[in-house]
């Protein structure tokens, strides 16, 4: 069984995924031209697309997908993304009858997580796998061609499943707030994703195939924040600058979670912060950059202020 799962601040309907053919960037994100909130930075050319009145698009790869987040209760007997491998598990379960084959395949994605939390990508061996699902070691090959097949199989859900549990309407939010939703956020499911937060920072730099999914998802991410930020009045702020702020989160993620920095480490706990708080104080950082000018329109708790400093 995996171990470790939050509450999840929404539960978004079921999404729509086709495959189609388009000349769009690999990597996009869209509200369809006839919706109410076209032209806010999120238009996407969606001409082969199924019509919608209100969501978003997203591609990756040749994969579209459409979803209406919602934000509103979780089902009680609804599965939580926070941690990705309790969430395999939970909607293996609620599955009910489905083929063999389909079952067999997803028991090989859930065991591959469990390894990469245990052993990390470069260690993890096709025999770990069947071993963790209770499977013949043949079976591995029926369902995935190497252990990177397999990997890039689960990180492209995992960030499809990122986003769609991040992709909650903002547009009741502050500034600062909604800036704090997304680091918050993106801190506690890395905190509860640790084997897969490590695989994609040992084998984004040294993997062409992942290194390819993280820039894509990377681009869709980068471009919803600058999108949300706009949208908010603030300021023409390039693609590249956003991307910074993202290596921002990302080297704290390395720092405090993957490869703990005993420096960086100390400082947080000696002002009594958690990980929150130390997203809220990145996100102080980012609202500078964003909004420059612009006071905080929401107050940080006293251990983000110690951690942010005097902004």
């Amino acid at each position: 069984m995996c171990i470790g799962s939050g509450s999840s601040v929404f539960w978004p309907k079921p999404l729509i995924i086709s495959c189609v053919t388009s000349s769009q960037p690999d990597s996009a994100v869209g509200l369809p031209p006839n919706s109410s909130d076209a032209g806010t930075g999120w238009d996407v050319d969606t001409e082969d697309l199924p019509r919608q009145t209100a969501g978003y698009f997203l591609r990756i790869g040749s994969i579209y997908v459409h979803g209406q987040p919602t934000p509103a209760e979780k089902p009680d007997d609804a599965p939580d993304m926070l941690n990705f491998c309790a969430f395999l598990e939970t909607k293996l379960e609620q599955a009910g009858k489905i083929p063999k084959r389909d079952r067999t395949r997803e028991r090989l994605r859930i065991a591959a997580v469990r390894v990469l939390d245990e052993r990390g990508y470069h260690t993890m061996r096709a025999i770990d796998v069947t071993e963790a699902a209770g499977l013949a070691e043949g079976s591995f090959y029926v369902y995935f061609k190497s252990k990177l097949d397999i990997s890039v199989d689960i990180l492209q859900s995992y960030f499809l499943e990122f986003l769609s549990l991040a992709a909650a309407s903002d547009r009741g939010m502050g500034r600062l707030e909604a800036i704090q939703a997304v680091n918050r956020r993106w801190l506690q499911v890395a905190a509860a994703n640790p084997g897969i937060t490590r695989c994609v920072l040992q084998t984004s730099s040294e993997v062409p195939e992942i290194a390819e999914l993280v820039t894509r998802f990377d681009r869709v991410w980068n471009e919803r924040v600058l999108a949300g930020a706009e949208r908010r009045g603030g300021a023409e702020v390039s693609l590249l600058a956003v991307h910074m702020l993202g290596g921002m989160m990302d080297e704290i993620t390395r720092r405090l979670l993957v490869y703990p920095d005993p420096q960086l480490v100390a400082k947080v706990q000696d002002v009594g912060a958690d990980l929150d708080a130390v997203a809220d104080a990145a996100s102080a950082v980012w609202h500078r950059i964003l909004y420059p000018g612009l006071p905080l329109d929401a107050e940080l708790s006293d251990p983000a202020r110690a951690l942010a400093g005097r902004l």
